[in-house]
């Protein structure tokens, strides 16, 4: 068989190159290896180096003793390298090479499934959403590959300082096109391609922790849930004067009943006092009762329109036929419960007068933590199976229900008004 002396000059030549890598790598596993845990590669990695030395270090001595023109032959080490078959060379060189392969696979796939400072920096760049830690002088520890786009994109530099990037924030020292909407705990900015980015700093021990996080869907929803809440006001203000007028037609349709009702019920007092006084026709107290009932209905049911805001003049008016008010608690402050409460009062006070004949009528004021209620109860004659709501109640409960309130109406044991609205 040829020995290795016997191949050509260009094919030990390859061999001995590809003996030589072999043993830098070999040597560069072996290091590595001694890095790692598991055994079996401490043990491969430099028999493969060594054995790689043991037939690069005899050829490669030849062919140095050729161009000195120095013979080898005489030393029995080199005379038995130099004397192996060329085929056992290439076949020694061909598993070393495999050997080396399946370390440098091994150590490929630990690296890929280990953890190490690289990884995190890795994955850290990877991110969509800016990350930078600074210590507190501003010098940065570690920053993502996104923080420094935004960097560059808003102050139109690389972010070399984390704390004079934020000051260069909320100063609003940024490029055309860039806009800060708001420079609160948390920085919003508007970004020259259309996305707003929130920028939020902590302090966490002697660092700093500045995030970016991409909130365009979120700042545009919630400008549109701004211009629908501003729409929903106005069309709500529009719906409570529609409102105002529309009780201010009910109640002008209500004064007029009771006009006539009062025209026609005074018409009966005179007649029935006339016949009294001039045919001595009938019962005096009866006739006193006729002339109260009508004198209380011109007192309370007429009332004007401060007296309608003003709970003072609608008790006033029931002292002056005889109705002893007991309040207790206070009257809420916000004006349009106010009014409302004070419409109520005026009706149940006017329904306990003409249809109860009352004589004692309470109100209660209380509260809650998300509600104001107002109760009314009198004493007078209970009310009848054929009890309905009229129009002055029917008119409350739809005041009260715009407001998001809820009215209800007991009968026994005796007559009570209850009225809860919102705070």
């Amino acid at each position: 068989m040829i020995p290795f002396i016997g191949l050509g000059t260009y094919v030990r030549a390859l061999l001995l190159t590809i003996l030589f890598i072999e043993v830098c790598v070999a040597f560069c596993l072996t290091l590595w290896s001694f890095m790692q845990r598991p055994l079996l590669p401490k043990i491969i990695s430099p028999v493969s180096a060594i054995s790689a030395i043991l037939f690069l270090l005899p050829y490669s001595a030849y062919i140095f003793a050729q161009k000195m023109g120095v013979t080898v032959n005489g030393y029995s080490y080199f005379q038995k390298f130099l004397n192996l078959p060329a085929i056992s060379v290439i076949l020694f060189t061909i598993a070393d090479a495999v050997i080396i392969s399946s370390l440098l696979f091994y150590f490929f796939i630990k690296i890929r499934h280990s953890i190490s400072a690289f990884s995190v920096k890795e994955s850290a760049d990877k991110l969509k959403t800016g990350i930078c830690f600074s210590y507190e002088n501003g010098m940065i520890k570690l920053i993502n590959h996104k923080m420094d786009e935004l960097s560059r994109i808003i102050t139109g530099k690389e972010m070399t300082n984390a704390l004079d990037f934020i000051n260069s924030i909320r100063n609003r020292e940024c490029q055309p096109g860039t806009e800060v909407l708001s420079c609160d705990n948390d920085i919003m900015i508007h970004l020259p391609d259309e996305t707003v980015w929130r920028f939020s700093v902590k302090k966490i021990g002697d660092m700093y922790e500045i995030t970016a996080a991409d909130t365009t869907d979120l700042y545009r929803v919630s400008e549109e849930l701004k211009l629908s809440n501003k729409e929903l006001k106005e069309m709500n203000e529009r719906l409570l004067k529609y409102g105002e007028n529309v009780d201010e037609l009910t109640k002008s349709r209500e004064r007029l009943e009771t006009k006539y009702r009062i025209h026609a019920d005074l018409g009966n007092a005179l007649l029935a006092t006339r016949l009294y006084l001039q045919n001595n026709d009938g019962n005096a107290d009866d006739i006193i009762n006729i002339w109260r009932r009508n004198i209380t209905a011109l007192g309370v049911g007429n009332a004007d329109e401060s007296e309608y805001n003003n709970i003072t003049g609608l008790i006033d008016a029931a002292k002056a036929v005889g109705i002893n008010v007991c309040i207790s608690g206070d009257m809420p402050e916000k004006e349009h419960i106010k009014k409302l409460f004070t419409e109520a009062t005026a009706e149940a006070l006017t329904n306990a007068v003409k249809h109860a004949d009352a004589k004692h009528f309470n109100i209660s004021f209380t509260a809650d933590l998300f509600s104001f209620t107002a109760s009314f109860s009198n004493d007078g004659k209970m009310a009848n199976a054929s009890f309905y709501e009229g129009g002055g109640l029917s008119s409350l409960r739809k005041k009260t229900q715009r407001i998001g309130g809820r009215m209800t109406v007991e009968t026994e044991p005796v007559f009570t008004l209850k009225l809860k609205v919102p705070k």
